[in-house]
């Protein structure tokens, strides 16, 4: 059984000859003595809690992958961040990283068109061009090389080694077979060029490096639709071309194929030769390959993002190429 108390027990014994103004001085004064007590226990619990850094939510776009070219073709070198401007959706947007690298470390996979559209006299230069480009490309650099007409035909896989590439190199021209161009156009017996690129990026997933780029030689740049520029950019890779001359083709296929190759060179943040831009100027090849900008943007927090376009400020001849840099950790990988 409980006991009902019927009177207040002091938990201090008080002598009787304390007043009750006295009584109400030491409680308050032992009030204040746990009070001071507290503060002084938790003050550096708070004020390392101060010192915490703390950080503002933002929206970023991902790391974007930047080549400038004069109209000439040749790489731009020096630009800093105060060069350029992005707008996303039309508004400018604030650049919050900017890094220039004047040799990424790159994999890279050159496809030499030996189809119907291409001369014999055309694989030779294209083979004097890859020849004197692996050569200046630096030693830790990856390349493959594959010669497509209705097929891929592998001729070496992602390699340092010169010797292999050399050698692979050289067998493109033993290989090729006679071709009539215009039975063979005519037949609709083209090269796939779409199908050779799926097939070199399959390949592409051993590689070592975070750049990597599809080089196509041709000049007819058949079977490249949709699907190619989806595939480029899932892998992240960067769409190079040199095109030779092909008036017939052109005629024939209205256009359409080389529409196509610029299109999917624009929107993976490629860039495409004439041969008279490279022949003979492999260097400028080699260095649209190598040297690029990183930057990335301050996004809109609350927006619908838009089309982004990148610019260089004060200079409207220059060409920005820019795509998305893809890292091998994400799921097409």
């Amino acid at each position: 059984m409980f006991r009902m108390l019927t009177r207040p027990v002091n938990r201090f014994h008080v002598p009787p000859s304390l007043t009750d103004k006295t009584m109400k001085s030491i409680r308050t004064g032992l009030l204040a003595s746990v009070v001071l007590w507290s503060l002084a226990v938790t003050a550096p619990a708070q004020e390392q809690k101060s010192q915490e850094p703390r950080f503002r939510a933002q929206a970023y776009a991902g790391l974007l992958e930047v080549r400038v070219t004069a109209p000439d073709g040749k790489p731009v070198a020096g630009l800093t961040q105060e060069d350029f401007e992005v707008r996303e959706g039309g508004k400018q947007r604030k650049i919050v990283l900017f890094r220039t690298e004047r040799s990424v470390p790159l994999t890279l996979g050159i496809l030499i068109d030996t189809g119907p559209t291409v001369s014999e006299e055309y694989v030779f230069k294209a083979r004097d061009m890859v020849f004197e480009l692996i050569h200046l490309l630096d030693r830790e650099d990856e390349m493959m090389l594959v010669a497509f007409d209705e097929e891929a035909h592998f001729l070496t896989g992602p390699t340092s080694d010169r010797k292999e590439l050399v050698d692979g190199l050289w067998n493109i021209a033993t290989a090729r077979k006679k071709k009539s161009f215009l039975r063979d156009l005519l037949n609709g017996s083209t090269s796939r060029t779409g199908l050779a690129i799926d097939f070199t990026l399959l390949e592409l997933k051993k590689a070592r490096h975070e750049t990597k780029a599809i080089l196509v030689i041709s000049a007819g740049f058949g079977g490249i639709g949709l699907g190619t520029l989806d595939h480029l950019q899932m892998a992240g890779a960067r769409f190079f071309a040199i095109s030779f001359p092909n008036k017939a083709g052109d005629v024939l296929g209205l256009g359409g194929d080389q529409m196509a190759r610029k299109k999917v060179v624009e929107e993976t943040g490629g860039i495409s030769y004439s041969v008279a831009e490279v022949a003979g100027k492999i260097q400028v090849l080699r260095d649209g390959l190598k040297n690029v900008y990183l930057l990335a943007y301050e996004s809109g927090e609350t927006e619908e993002p838009g089309r982004v376009g990148l610019s260089v400020i004060k200079h409207a001849e220059y060409r920005v190429h820019f795509a998305p840099r893809v890292s091998s950790s994400d799921s097409f990988y």
